[in-house]
């Protein structure tokens, strides 16, 4: 009898121990809070577009994404409720990660570019959208990784496999959606810069794997003298080069002198090409 007791006693603390919800600090809460944040955003985005498009496409592809991540929303909910747990936090976002975040977290809009979406017209919106959606879905795919890497619970690691494989194919839809809606070329002002007198304009034509630009300057204060096109990321022609990071070994000085789209000379930034990464394809720029 005392043998078969405390089989059963042993037997009951297993079945606790598996049973047993994750508690107020753990990765399962953390992961559950945050993605349910970072999921409202991106429902609020999507209501934006869908309303907004006139792309049978575009709607199709917002109302998926705001009907499946409200839903997952609400899955993450509750959990919280199963759990004994409050839905908000008192920790910093992603601190369950290893790495705390004061304020938005990586991916997600700022205000202004929300306000930017409400405002704009139907095809800048469409753009826009695609460009804040696929960094959104790019962000959220590491905490996806980081929570299955952290628990054993069938549940989260059924809704994280989920997310995963849908926003990485929604990546890959929205990548195609948004070059088949950036133009081939895009011509901009030169800015005079530092007291020059120097105007012009800048074409930047698609290149197949590259961008042409062709500069048309008037003004330089010294015409004989060899001049570089400096470009700024992400304030030349938004609608095709916006969000780019500049790569490479850059001289100091080229980030402290010279404004969007200024003519600087050659000597005051190096190298000749810059290597440039968007949406992880590589593009270089030429002075033609």
């Amino acid at each position: 009898m005392l043998v078969l007791l405390a089989g059963c006693s042993a037997g009951a603390a297993a079945a606790l121990l598996v049973t047993s919800p994750p508690r107020k600090g753990s990765a399962e809460a953390g992961f559950a809070r945050d993605m349910m944040v970072h999921h409202a955003q991106a429902v609020q985005m999507a209501e934006i577009l869908r309303d907004k498009t006139e792309s049978s496409a575009m709607r199709t592809m917002a109302t998926d994404i705001a009907l499946t991540q409200q839903a997952q929303i609400g899955m993450m909910q509750g959990w919280l409720q199963v759990w004994g747990l409050p839905i908000s936090g008192t920790e910093p976002a992603m601190s369950w990660m290893g790495h705390p975040t004061e304020g938005q977290m990586p991916g997600m809009a700022t205000p202004e570019e929300i306000e930017l979406l409400y405002n704009a017209s139907a095809q800048e919106a469409e753009r826009l959208f695609l460009r804040l959606m696929i960094a959104h879905h790019q962000a959220a795919i590491p905490m996806v990784e980081a929570i299955l890497e952290r628990t054993d619970r069938s549940e989260v690691r059924q809704l994280a496999e989920s997310i995963e494989a849908s926003q990485r194919a929604e990546i890959k839809i929205m990548e195609e959606m948004l070059r088949n809606r950036l133009p081939d070329s895009a011509k901009v002002q030169l800015n005079p810069h530092n007291g020059s007198h120097t105007t012009g304009t800048a074409i930047l034509t698609d290149a197949g794997g590259g961008v042409r630009v062709e500069l048309n300057v008037s003004g330089l204060p010294e015409p004989d003298t060899t001049y570089l096109s400096h470009i700024h990321p992400g304030t030349c022609a938004e609608a095709v080069v916006d969000g780019i990071e500049e790569e490479g070994n850059h001289h100091e000085e080229s980030q402290d002198h010279g404004g969007p789209r200024d003519i600087i000379p050659r000597d005051r930034v190096a190298p000749l090409s810059s290597s440039v990464r968007r949406s992880g394809k590589w593009y270089e720029y030429y002075d033609a």
